[in-house]
């Protein structure tokens, strides 16, 4: 991984070894991807002696590479362009919460960054309500193709740059995420409780 964190072990080495499996963690310093190897021999060469590879990468074309080359399944645990590990968790918090995922209002406040494209890509393959809210400049784009995929699942997805507007919409949701933004970008001003 070239990215990593503190809760990387705890989230997925330690679950992996207790349903008996064996994990080994190399380091994007240590492993040099893109400087000393090429992803697609560390594909090559990892998947000849492992069941599965997760990587967590800045580039996205790095994990692209490696799953083109790699014999086995390649997760795909963080790039600059999604993170949808990390949003199949949200999802299944939600499912194990409320029982159901389908139809839900998820409201989210920050940068059209990889957590929105993941939460894009949800929507695409579950009927859900997605609220987006960036400030101008830092927002994501949807294309004819993707809102073409949302509305024949029965999603709809919003996309705004006015986080009062947001403020409404969040009073009805099931889910409200809020990444923190430099104060600069965008300031919320909550009248009242939400």
């Amino acid at each position: 991984y070239e990215i990593g964190t503190g809760d990387w072990s705890s989230d997925v080495c330690l679950p992996i070894s207790w349903l008996g499996g064996s994990v080994v963690c190399l380091e994007g310093k240590t492993v040099g991807l893109g400087e000393r190897e090429e992803a697609r021999d560390i594909g090559r060469v990892l998947s000849s002696y492992s069941d599965l590879i997760m990587a967590r990468l800045y580039a996205h074309s790095g994990m692209t590479e490696l799953a083109q080359y790699s014999q086995v399944p390649v997760v795909n645990g963080l790039t600059d362009y999604n993170h949808p590990c990390q949003v199949m968790a949200d999802a299944l918090t939600v499912q194990e919460q409320l029982g159901r995922l389908e139809g839900i209002k998820w409201v989210y406040v920050g940068d059209g960054n990889n957590m929105v494209q993941s939460m894009l890509e949800l929507a695409a393959v579950v009927p859900i309500e997605l609220h987006l809210v960036s400030p101008e400049g830092y927002q994501s784009t949807v294309s004819d193709e993707d809102r073409a995929k949302f509305e024949a699942i029965g999603s709809k997805v919003y996309l705004s740059s006015d986080p009062h507007a947001s403020i409404k919409v969040a009073r009805r949701a099931t889910i409200f995420q809020m990444q923190l933004l430099p104060e600069k970008r965008i300031r919320v001003v909550v009248p009242g409780n939400l």
